[in-house]
């Protein structure tokens, strides 16, 4: 039968509301997929109950429900081997070379997820730099789900998730397996910090931070939110870091705060008034 379109309104201008994404009448289906198995898994009869619950005195409960269910939290390890090699073979170096004095890295993660991105990067930091020992690097993994965070902050998948783009190598060395659960060693985590953050909120406590991750974010904004969420990263990028995005998010032609970065492999942004050399 299809979500009716006045509840589709109302949980689109929630979703709007809350997080900053933009859901179009074309995503319909997945408003109602989405909220069926939440109301599935509150014990109620239909998605039905579950917008009016959020209109009810507990509203504040059923947002954030919704707002974890609608949100995508698709990834896997060493997702794009386009964005990993341009980290490994030009950024990473160029980094060292700027910081060796101060010894110190800064790199944020939005939209985490469940993980496995943030512990990607840092399994290649271990891997292949291991002059970067002693260092002093921060490392801040935020999305807007809790749900998604707890699960990146304990690190434990299964076998389907484990196998989904990592080496066994990297499997074996870095995550112990029991209980046909395979969980992240403590090394993975030094200098990791988990936080719940929502892009259309100030980033307190964020910057200053060399590298930016905001790959698959962008796409889901409109273009005021998006100006929004690129003139705050501004203020927390230190003047030579980095802004990563996936490629379908190519930045439009009025947006005067970044630059890309012709020389890499893959969609990366620096500050307007910056050089292009990294």
């Amino acid at each position: 039968m299809g979500i009716q379109a006045h509840h589709f309104q109302l949980v689109a201008a929630l979703l709007y509301r809350e997080a900053g994404i933009l859901l179009e009448p074309s995503r319909a289906y997945l408003v109602e997929a989405r909220l069926t198995e939440l109301a599935r898994d509150q014990h109620l009869p239909s998605y039905t109950d579950v917008i009016e619950k959020m209109q009810g005195a507990l509203a504040k409960f059923w947002t954030k429900k919704i707002v974890e269910a609608l949100t995508v939290h698709e990834t896997f390890f060493f997702r794009d081997t386009a964005f990993y090699d341009a980290l490994k073979n030009t950024v990473i170096p160029g980094l060292i070379k700027r910081r060796t004095a101060e010894k110190t890295l800064s790199i944020w993660c939005a939209a985490c997820s469940t993980g496995q991105k943030p512990y990607s990067i840092s399994m290649m930091l271990r891997e292949h730099f291991p002059s970067l020992r002693g260092w002093r690097i921060r490392f801040l993994a935020s999305d807007v789900s809790e749900r998604v965070l707890k699960i990146a902050q304990e690190g434990s998948y299964n076998s389907l998730e484990i196998n989904r783009g990592l080496p066994e190598s990297l499997r074996d060395r870095y995550f112990t397996h029991a209980a046909e659960r395979w969980t992240v060693k403590p090394e993975l985590k030094e200098g990791m910090e988990f936080r719940q953050l929502n892009l259309r909120h100030a980033f307190s406590g964020v910057g200053p931070v060399d590298l930016c991750l905001m790959r698959n974010v962008l796409i889901y904004f409109d273009e005021a939110m998006k100006n929004e969420v690129l003139t705050k990263v501004a203020a927390v990028l230190r003047e030579d870091g980095l802004l990563f995005l996936c490629t379908s998010e190519l930045l439009h032609s009025g947006c005067t705060l970044f630059q890309r970065v012709r020389s890499l492999p893959t969609s990366a942004y620096c500050l307007s008034n910056q050089p292009q050399d990294r």
